[in-house]
C-alpha cells in the first residue's frame, strides 16, 4: 500500500539531506510530509489513519 491513492503528498527524503541528524543517526531514507496552514484538521486525521494502514502493511 502507498499514500499516492489518497491524495496525500509525501515524498523520499535521504539521510544526507540533514547530515547534522539523520545521517548521523544511521537513517538512510525516510517519508517527509508537511503541514501547512491550508491543512485542517480532518487533512492531519486523513494522514495519520493512512499512515497506520501503510505501517501495519
Amino acid at each position: 500500500m502507498t499514500l499516492s491513492p489518497t491524495g496525500l503528498n509525501t515524498w523520499v527524503g535521504v539521510g544526507a539531506h540533514t547530515p547534522l541528524y539523520l545521517a548521523a543517526a544511521g537513517i538512510e531514507r525516510f517519508v517527509r510530509t508537511s503541514v501547512h496552514h491550508y491543512n485542517s484538521l480532518a487533512d492531519i486525521e486523513a494522514f495519520g489513519r493512512s499512515l497506520r494502514r501503510v505501517c501495519a502493511g
